[in-house]
Protein backbone atom coordinates (compact mmCIF):
# COMPACT_ATOMS: atom_id res chain seq x y z
CA UNK A 1 0.00 0.00 0.00
CA UNK A 2 1.13 3.42 -1.55
CA UNK A 3 1.04 6.20 1.87
CA UNK A 4 -0.01 9.23 0.59
CA UNK A 5 -3.31 10.25 2.30
CA UNK A 6 -3.19 13.86 3.21
CA UNK A 7 -2.13 14.37 6.69
CA UNK A 8 1.09 12.47 6.03
CA UNK A 9 1.65 14.42 2.93
CA UNK A 10 1.28 17.62 5.01
CA UNK A 11 3.24 16.25 7.77
CA UNK A 12 6.15 15.46 5.74
CA UNK A 13 5.95 18.63 3.48
CA UNK A 14 6.55 20.86 7.05
CA UNK A 15 10.05 18.82 7.95
CA UNK A 16 11.03 19.51 4.18
CA UNK A 17 14.34 21.92 4.59
CA UNK A 18 13.67 25.30 2.75
CA UNK A 19 16.06 24.49 -0.28
CA UNK A 20 13.53 21.50 -1.25
CA UNK A 21 10.04 23.45 -1.66
CA UNK A 22 11.18 24.53 -4.73
CA UNK A 23 12.06 21.29 -6.23
CA UNK A 24 10.17 18.35 -6.19
CA UNK A 25 10.70 14.97 -8.09
CA UNK A 26 9.07 12.05 -6.51
CA UNK A 27 10.10 8.37 -6.52
CA UNK A 28 9.05 5.03 -4.56
CA UNK A 29 11.18 3.64 -2.15
CA UNK A 30 10.68 0.57 0.31
CA UNK A 31 10.65 2.33 4.14
CA UNK A 32 10.01 -0.41 6.63
CA UNK A 33 8.16 -2.76 4.88
CA UNK A 34 5.31 -0.26 3.11
CA UNK A 35 6.30 1.83 -0.17
CA UNK A 36 6.24 5.13 0.49
CA UNK A 37 7.04 8.50 -1.55
CA UNK A 38 10.18 10.03 -1.63
CA UNK A 39 11.25 14.14 -3.28
CA UNK A 40 14.75 13.01 -3.70
CA UNK A 41 15.33 16.69 -3.00
CA UNK A 42 15.45 15.79 0.38
CA UNK A 43 18.52 14.45 -0.29
CA UNK A 44 20.92 17.22 0.95
CA UNK A 45 23.92 16.04 -0.95
CA UNK A 46 22.22 15.45 -3.57
CA UNK A 47 20.25 18.96 -3.60
CA UNK A 48 23.35 20.50 -2.91
CA UNK A 49 25.52 19.58 -6.07
CA UNK A 50 22.35 20.20 -8.30
CA UNK A 51 22.65 23.72 -6.83
CA UNK A 52 26.81 23.62 -7.35
CA UNK A 53 26.06 22.20 -11.15
CA UNK A 54 23.46 24.97 -11.88
CA UNK A 55 26.01 27.23 -10.49
CA UNK A 56 28.99 26.13 -12.59
CA UNK A 57 29.63 29.10 -15.45
CA UNK A 58 31.14 25.77 -17.93
CA UNK A 59 27.27 24.38 -18.33
CA UNK A 60 25.64 27.52 -18.95
CA UNK A 61 25.41 26.41 -22.28
CA UNK A 62 26.12 23.56 -22.41
CA UNK A 63 22.96 21.26 -22.22
CA UNK A 64 24.92 17.63 -22.28
CA UNK A 65 27.41 18.25 -20.27
CA UNK A 66 25.22 19.31 -17.63
CA UNK A 67 22.51 16.75 -18.23
CA UNK A 68 25.54 13.95 -17.57
CA UNK A 69 26.78 16.02 -14.06
CA UNK A 70 23.49 15.45 -13.54
CA UNK A 71 23.51 12.18 -14.48
CA UNK A 72 26.35 11.05 -12.64
CA UNK A 73 25.13 12.39 -9.74
CA UNK A 74 21.96 10.70 -9.65
CA UNK A 75 24.70 7.63 -10.03
CA UNK A 76 26.65 8.35 -7.37
CA UNK A 77 23.57 8.75 -4.63
CA UNK A 78 20.58 7.18 -5.68
CA UNK A 79 22.35 4.39 -7.68
CA UNK A 80 22.34 0.68 -5.95
CA UNK A 81 21.69 1.94 -2.31
CA UNK A 82 19.83 -0.78 -0.63
CA UNK A 83 18.22 2.50 1.02
CA UNK A 84 16.79 3.67 -2.04
CA UNK A 85 15.92 -0.20 -3.61
CA UNK A 86 12.63 -1.66 -4.05
CA UNK A 87 10.86 -4.97 -5.40
CA UNK A 88 8.85 -4.87 -8.05
CA UNK A 89 6.48 -7.92 -8.58
CA UNK A 90 3.71 -8.76 -10.90
CA UNK A 91 0.45 -9.44 -9.17
CA UNK A 92 -0.69 -11.81 -8.36
CA UNK A 93 2.74 -12.63 -7.62
CA UNK A 94 4.23 -15.19 -9.19
CA UNK A 95 5.53 -18.32 -6.99
CA UNK A 96 7.64 -21.56 -8.66
CA UNK A 97 6.75 -25.08 -7.99
CA UNK A 98 10.59 -25.38 -6.66
CA UNK A 99 9.97 -22.47 -3.99
CA UNK A 100 6.84 -24.02 -2.98
CA UNK A 101 8.64 -26.95 -2.48
CA UNK A 102 11.19 -25.52 -1.00
CA UNK A 103 8.47 -23.91 1.43
CA UNK A 104 6.68 -27.19 2.29
CA UNK A 105 9.66 -28.92 3.36
CA UNK A 106 10.54 -26.02 5.77
CA UNK A 107 7.25 -26.74 7.28
CA UNK A 108 7.05 -29.80 7.36
CA UNK A 109 10.63 -29.81 9.46
CA UNK A 110 9.55 -27.46 11.62
CA UNK A 111 6.45 -29.29 12.27
CA UNK A 112 8.62 -32.40 13.00
CA UNK A 113 10.60 -30.93 15.58
CA UNK A 114 7.66 -29.56 17.42
CA UNK A 115 8.44 -26.08 15.99
CA UNK A 116 5.59 -23.74 15.03
CA UNK A 117 6.03 -22.33 11.42
CA UNK A 118 6.40 -19.38 10.62
CA UNK A 119 6.35 -17.65 7.40
CA UNK A 120 9.75 -17.08 5.30
CA UNK A 121 10.64 -15.11 2.81
CA UNK A 122 9.66 -16.47 -0.85
CA UNK A 123 11.71 -16.20 -3.46
CA UNK A 124 9.94 -14.68 -6.39
CA UNK A 125 10.06 -15.95 -10.03
CA UNK A 126 9.19 -11.97 -11.57
CA UNK A 127 10.85 -9.74 -9.22
CA UNK A 128 12.84 -6.54 -10.77
CA UNK A 129 15.02 -4.57 -8.09
CA UNK A 130 14.30 -1.10 -8.83
CA UNK A 131 15.76 1.98 -7.03
CA UNK A 132 15.53 5.72 -7.38
CA UNK A 133 18.34 5.81 -10.24
CA UNK A 134 16.49 3.40 -12.21
CA UNK A 135 13.50 5.43 -11.89
CA UNK A 136 14.57 8.75 -12.80
CA UNK A 137 16.53 7.31 -15.39
CA UNK A 138 13.58 5.84 -17.17
CA UNK A 139 11.92 9.73 -17.24
CA UNK A 140 15.42 11.34 -17.93
CA UNK A 141 14.78 13.63 -20.79
CA UNK A 142 11.66 15.09 -18.43
CA UNK A 143 14.14 15.10 -15.46
CA UNK A 144 17.05 16.62 -17.01
CA UNK A 145 14.36 19.50 -18.97
CA UNK A 146 12.85 20.25 -15.39
CA UNK A 147 16.05 21.03 -14.12
CA UNK A 148 17.15 22.89 -17.49
CA UNK A 149 13.86 25.04 -16.61
CA UNK A 150 14.60 25.50 -13.53
CA UNK A 151 18.48 26.06 -13.21
CA UNK A 152 17.79 29.95 -12.88
CA UNK A 153 15.63 29.42 -9.80
CA UNK A 154 17.71 26.68 -8.74
CA UNK A 155 21.03 28.80 -8.64
CA UNK A 156 19.15 31.19 -5.98
CA UNK A 157 19.08 28.20 -3.98
CA UNK A 158 21.58 28.36 -1.07
CA UNK A 159 23.64 25.07 0.03
CA UNK A 160 22.89 22.87 2.74
CA UNK A 161 25.12 22.18 5.25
Amino acid sequence: MIENNLEEVIRKKAKQPEYSNSLEWNTFIDSNGKITICNIFDHVNFTNDIIDICKNKIYKDDFKGFAEQVRLALLYYFWGKYEYESIITTFPSYVGGKEIDRLSEAKETALNEGRKFYRESVNLETEVKIDVYDQVIMNFDKFINYLWDNKDKIKKNKKIK
